[in-house]
């Protein structure tokens, strides 16, 4: 109970300082509650202790390994043999960079999303998604089930919420991915929004502690000011920074982030995110000793109505994996989703990469296993990682669905900077 109440604390008074609230709006500040939970659906309540599902192993070192057939690092000599004559692709020019897969972002649509419903408050949650008594709403604005999207580069999402509550997903801002200045991969599209330039953000989503995920500058920026939701393992490294207000998750571990209502809402009315961490394939590594010592993690991220559970947002984030059975589990526990990140480059040569990196078939093969409505397809784009054209990723992404008999609006690729608005409903459906 002290733990928790640390956080509300540390959280409610980042929030203060964010921004000032509307006069007449209650904020209930987000909170973490392990605790099992009833509502809205008791299939998370199952999920932690279900024996059917896949579980990260341990290794004689207590260190967290991969459970399926499917994973193997790469042995020694193959590495170097790879590193050996490891070429980098031919590299676009920047104009060639700017015109195919850059955009300048819509900061407007950025911090007032269309979805809301109170032209005075920005961030008020609406007291009623639904479109009750026949009445018309406009394209986007007070639909239910809206997600708004915006494309960082290479992993890093905005993801905003119709309830008003606005997520990161692994934010790197840095110039390099790496843990020496001036060298390693180097970003090949400057990060489009600056942080300080960025709407409130009220959590962030952590998959796993490579240097093209997780940005320690970035971490200097929010510190406490936000929640960090990260792998199990991973707190020892945030607490370096001062940072104490995140939450761990192993794979199918829930944590309840939050509940927000307007004045003279019941409880009944509010809306919860639930954030449960789900199984990806790959690995973990910082530093020279730290191995597999913290987890690797994709999540899935529901909100809620409690007054009418169809109006609701499942928005999955798969993190950095290579392609496993745990997808047709997550979409069977967890599914259907009505947006799923999914990455989609960084994948050649595939005796190298192919365990860790899935391409963009076996993507196509984890949005089917999602039971997805909707995918953005990311992981390309922004830094050079391996040896495919920068340009290829998207080209195969279409090429496949093509070839499947799927929609190609199924599963789409964003320009850097971009927004859209994803419409979860299946019928008249908008992005």
């Amino acid at each position: 109970h002290s733990r928790e109440a640390t956080l509300l604390s540390l959280l409610s008074a980042a929030r203060r300082t964010q921004q000032e609230q509307p006069q007449n709006e209650i904020e209930i500040p987000l909170e973490i509650n392990q605790t099992k939970f009833h509502h809205p659906s008791s299939r998370l309540d199952k999920l932690a202790n279900a024996p059917s599902l896949s579980r990260p192993g341990r290794d004689n070192s207590n260190c967290f390994t991969n459970p399926w057939e499917t994973w193997h690092r790469p042995n020694f000599w193959t590495v170097m043999r790879h590193f050996a004559t490891y070429r980098n692709p031919p590299v676009p020019t920047s104009q060639e960079i700017q015109n195919q897969i850059v955009t300048e972002p819509n900061f407007e649509l950025i911090h007032r999303p269309q979805f809301n419903i109170s032209e005075n408050s920005p961030r008020r949650l609406s007291q009623d998604i639904t479109e009750e008594n026949g009445e018309e709403f406009s394209k986007h604005k007070g639909k239910k089930g809206v997600v708004q999207a915006t494309w960082i580069g290479h992993a890093t999402f905005l993801v905003q919420l119709p309830n008003g509550l606005n997520f990161l997903t692994d934010p790197v801002w840095a110039d390099r991915a790496s843990p020496i200045p001036g060298m390693g991969p180097q970003r090949l599209v400057p990060a489009p929004i600056p942080l300080d330039d960025l709407p409130p953000v009220d959590f962030i989503l952590i998959s796993h502690n490579h240097y093209d995920h997780l940005d320690a500058s970035v971490v200097k920026h929010f510190k406490n000011n936000v929640l960090w939701v990260i792998p199990a393992g991973l707190g020892p490294w945030l607490k370096c920074f001062g940072v104490t207000n995140y939450v761990e998750l192993e794979w199918w571990e829930t944590a309840k982030l939050g509940t927000r209502r307007t004045d003279g809402e019941s409880e009944e009315n509010s809306i919860s995110v639930l954030v449960t961490g789900v199984p990806a394939q790959h690995w973990s590594k910082r530093s020279v000793r730290d191995d597999n010592v913290s987890l690797w993690t994709g999540y899935a991220v529901r909100t809620v109505n409690h007054k009418n559970q169809e109006d609701s947002v499942n928005v999955g984030f798969m993190g950095d994996t290579g392609w496993c059975s745990g997808f047709q589990e997550i979409g069977r526990a967890l599914g259907p989703f009505d947006l799923s990140l999914i990455p989609i480059g960084a994948y050649c040569p595939r005796h190298v990469f192919g365990p860790q990196h899935v391409d963009p078939k076996e993507a196509v093969e984890i949005h089917v296993a999602l039971q997805s409505r909707k995918s953005i397809g990311m992981h390309w784009g922004t830094f050079i990682l391996t040896s495919e054209p920068l340009f290829e990723p998207p080209v195969l992404l279409r090429d496949e669905l093509l070839e499947r008999g799927l929609s190609v609006e199924e599963f789409v690729v964003m320009k850097i900077g971009e927004t859209r608005m994803f419409q979860t409903i299946v019928d008249n459906e908008v992005d």
